[in-house]
């Protein structure tokens, strides 16, 4: 089980959807959100979803940088702090 997913918003909002949301917690031990993909889920206005943020399972987190090859892929907000805190601040060893 990897202990720590990085996640977006679509899974988010999905599993809130299907009210399951709570399966992102039950196989790892944290769930990191960038802060971009949290100011994506308070427009949702979606009660499950702000509780869910709230959960001692749930860190929110930016990026230490934005990696500059996304930058090229024109993606939105989100999914690049997601990638950029993947790839900068826990794939790479140090």
């Amino acid at each position: 089980m990897p202990e720590i997913w990085i996640c977006n918003a679509s899974p988010i909002i999905l599993l809130s959807k299907a009210g399951a949301l709570h399966i992102l917690t039950l196989f790892t031990k944290k769930v990191i959100i960038p802060k971009a993909v949290q100011k994506e889920l308070k427009f949702k206005n979606d009660k499950n979803v702000a509780a869910f943020l709230k959960s001692r399972l749930v860190e929110v987190k930016s990026p230490s940088a934005i990696h500059p090859g996304v930058l090229e892929w024109g993606l939105g907000s989100g999914e690049t702090e997601v990638i950029s805190l993947y790839h900068l601040d826990f794939f790479i060893v140090h």
